[in-house]
């Protein structure tokens, strides 16, 4: 059972972060998910797989030990490899000298709405653009008619074969 959650949250991970197909209805959306050292969730990450050292997958025991109440559901650890350059929303608008007036817009990740911007955590060499849109030019309309957003673009240039076996 264990190998299998691992061997999904790998595929997910693939298709989410690669693809952006969001998977709706799964457990992995409640566990907390850390890259290196920082805490995001699944929904929230750009990174490249071949980027990707190692994927380990706690129990939740194990989690709660480490990371507390926030863990309860257990824990992915994604371990990147030496040199990757990992920014969060705000680190990631300064490099693309995005305007002050611009920054407070809800967030859109290829297309689709984040709920939680502030988890937002990208490889720097994962980032095709960012720029701004209006909901109704792509599929991520809120029902609010015309609303200025920001788009994160990311590189979709990807090897499956250079993913790790996830370790649990």
């Amino acid at each position: 059972m264990k190998f299998l959650l691992a061997a999904f949250l790998s595929f997910f991970i693939l298709q989410k972060t690669f693809s952006q197909h969001l998977i709706r209805d799964s457990s992995v959306f409640k566990k907390l998910v850390v890259v290196d050292s920082f805490a995001t969730d699944i929904k929230s990450i750009i990174i490249s797989p071949d980027k990707i050292k190692r994927i380990t997958l706690l129990e939740n025991n194990t989690a709660l030990c480490l990371f507390g109440e926030k863990a309860q559901e257990g824990a992915l650890l994604i371990t990147l490899k030496e040199h990757t350059n990992l920014m969060r929303l705000n680190q990631l608008l300064d490099k693309f000298n995005f305007p002050e007036s611009d920054k407070n817009l809800r967030v859109c990740i290829n297309g689709e709405i984040v709920k939680n911007p502030e988890l937002i955590i990208a490889d720097l060499d994962n980032i095709a653009s960012i720029g701004t849109f209006y909901s109704t030019d792509v599929s991520c309309s809120t029902g609010v008619k015309a609303e200025k957003m920001i788009n994160i673009i990311s590189r979709k240039k990807y090897d499956r074969s250079v993913m790790p076996e996830p370790q649990v």
